[in-house]
């Protein structure tokens, strides 16, 4: 039984940072570039494994209880090289992850086009 809304009925929170990750990886990156992103979204926005696994699996059309594992993985066994981490950061704020840090329930990705 999936306890998370689908990606339609997901809320504004979570839409914003979708719209952020498809601006980074506009299709799905392959598993050891997406770990980063996976450890970087755990440790850097106070989401727990599950809200992490389900906006990824938003983004790659899968459940999240598919992913839990692979978010559980980048946060306890993954060792992030600390210059791609360090990238990987900038190009998400390139992105807008910035401006939806600052204020998430406003932040509106459009205005960056």
């Amino acid at each position: 039984m999936n306890l998370m809304p689908s990606k339609e009925n997901m809320g504004p929170y979570f839409k914003r940072l979708l719209k952020v990750i498809e601006c980074l990886y506009p299709t799905p990156p392959p598993k050891e570039k997406y770990l980063y992103l996976l450890c970087f979204l755990y440790e850097e926005t106070q989401m727990t494994e599950r809200e992490v696994a389900y906006i990824y699996g938003s983004y790659v059309g899968k459940d999240y209880l598919d992913l839990i594992g692979d978010v559980s993985e980048a946060r306890t066994e993954f060792v992030p090289n600390l210059e791609k981490y360090g990238l990987l950061k900038q190009q998400l704020v390139d992105c807008g992850y910035g401006d939806w840090a600052l204020d998430p329930t406003t932040y509106d990705p459009t205005l960056n086009d």
